[in-house]
């Protein structure tokens, strides 16, 4: 029997930590909770699912801390941490494990654990360097999970080495990759797939998707760069500007008009119908210009079958074999991005064969299943050893969704 399972997460709107979290609760075989500490997106689709969760509110000074924030943030915050953590720690008690899945969870999290007599678990989620986070942002947590976590689980080993290098105690960490459902990437018919493209009126042209959150980091503006360069390919670009990128994504539409390609970029915002956008692409690209945690959409596009486009680095390297199951560029590089989807439109045949071998390594790699199980053996480690069991059956799958 799984250990029952407090989880705690700071988000509002939904992100790849987020629907980690969605994933590993909905086939976790066991009673769990979700607190999180402001309404919005993410408890609704909380609630949707199935998925019981609580709101236990932080304030301004918490929720406001940012990724680039200083060390003054961060006394701001520590102000409200505990009463926070007070609350966290009467919803611990009735749960073996508690696991934070955001790094302001975290900082909450770790002095709740303690109050509770409960072991805390850090799912670790991003790769703690200078190119993501302030020196606060990065020493802070690490500080914090030395002191208090049991376990700490990363999504790629590129996420772990930063932890590591941050001065972060190598014998709390494991690695343990995000985790797939194939199914929604077999649900829709080829029809079903042909009619959103005649919808979204994009019938008969060569598409080049870009899925993700508006960010710098993300490279839209290096990909609608490279598709300018390649003339008669459209871009459709996936995604909301989360976390104050609006500003971004005025950038973006006025790096289109100044290429002279608005008509050939097509921004989708946030959508629920991920699966079958995927299907529908002639490609995928994943630009970001900073080391990926992991890269969710890469996994996705894999099992969607679409040929995949990749940055070199970070969590990138551990799940594309360049030239295998995708192409992978250097980060920034508008040159190389061009050339790579040029080739590809080039020679359809060899992008179906490397598109058929990722998806065929995506089932067998990135499953929910061995996502579970891993989780399973790091708690494991610092719980008595539970029975097997099998995934939860009731509470469905989660649907993927651009973060």
């Amino acid at each position: 029997m799984d250990p029952s399972i407090l989880f705690v997460d700071h988000a509002s709107d939904v992100g790849g930590a987020e629907l980690s979290l969605l994933d590993t609760a909905m086939h976790w075989a066991a009673p769990l909770h979700v607190a999180l500490m402001q309404p919005g997106p993410f408890r609704d689709l909380l609630r949707d699912q199935g998925v019981p969760s609580t709101l236990v509110e932080a304030g301004e000074a918490v929720l406001g801390v940012r990724r680039g924030g200083g060390w003054d943030q961060g006394l701001r915050a520590a102000a409200g941490i505990p009463r926070l953590a007070h609350q966290l720690a009467r919803l611990a008690k009735g749960y073996d494990v508690v696991y934070a899945n955001t790094q302001k969870s975290l900082i909450v999290g770790g002095p709740a654990a303690w109050l509770a007599g409960r072991p805390l678990v850090w799912h670790l989620h991003d790769i703690l360097s200078a190119e993501h986070f302030s020196a606060m942002n990065r020493r802070l947590p690490v500080l914090v999970a030395n002191r208090f976590c049991a376990r700490v689980i990363a999504n790629s080993a590129a996420t772990a080495e930063a932890f590591v290098r941050e001065g972060g105690d190598p014998d709390l960490v494991g690695v343990v990759p995000n985790g797939f459902s194939r199914a929604p990437f077999e649900r829709d018919s080829d029809e079903e797939v042909a009619e959103l493209r005649r919808r979204l009126g994009l019938e008969g042209k060569p598409l080049a998707g870009m899925f993700g959150r508006l960010a710098p980091w993300k490279g839209q503006h290096v990909f609608i760069r490279a598709v300018a360069a390649v003339p008669g390919l459209h871009a459709v670009i996936v995604g909301g500007a989360l976390f104050g990128e609006q500003v971004y994504e005025e950038e973006l539409k006025l790096l289109c008009a100044e290429l002279g390609v608005r008509d050939r970029v097509h921004f989708l915002g946030f959508r629920r119908d991920i699966p079958r956008l995927m299907r529908m692409m002639t490609l995928i690209v994943h630009a970001s210009t900073a080391a990926e945690p992991f890269g969710r959409v890469l996994v996705e596009a894999m099992l969607a079958g679409s040929p995949l486009i990749a940055s070199r680095a970070g969590g990138a390297l551990e799940i594309v074999e360049d030239g295998v199951t995708g192409r992978l560029v250097a980060p920034g590089s508008v040159a190389e991005l061009r050339a790579a989807m040029a080739r590809i439109l080039a020679e359809p045949g060899e992008a179906a064969a490397m598109a058929d071998r990722a998806r065929r390594a995506a089932v067998a790699n990135f499953s929910t299943e061995v996502m579970i199980d891993g989780i399973r053996r790091e708690i494991g480690r610092i719980l008595p050893a539970p029975e097997p069991g099998p995934l939860a059956g009731g509470r469905g799958s989660s649907t993927a969704i651009s973060g």
